[in-house]
């Protein structure tokens, strides 16, 4: 029981760590483009190697390609061939 206990604690503690990364990487993107963090959205709340975040900003939809060790990303900005995504908020 001790293991299952200890298994939910580390995982809760990657969760927020990972939370706090993707929030740092609104932070930047919105300091890139120049508009507020409240207005940028982004596709992921987690980050893994597999992750590709895509952004939608009022200034268009945007990929962020990562560095090899995942510390700088560049951001894309892309076309959507269905741009009528419906955003949908938890």
């Amino acid at each position: 029981m001790g293991g299952i206990q200890a298994n939910d604690y580390t995982n809760l503690r990657n969760s927020i760590k990972q939370t706090g990364q993707v929030t740092q990487i609104v932070q930047q993107v919105a300091t890139k483009l120049k508009v507020k963090p409240q207005r940028v959205l982004i596709n992921a709340t987690q980050l893994n190697n597999t992750t590709n975040l895509l952004v939608k900003t009022p200034k268009g939809y945007f990929r962020l390609l990562f560095s090899e060790d995942g510390t700088q990303f560049v951001l894309e900005k892309i076309q959507l061939s269905h741009p009528e995504i419906k955003i949908q908020e938890d």
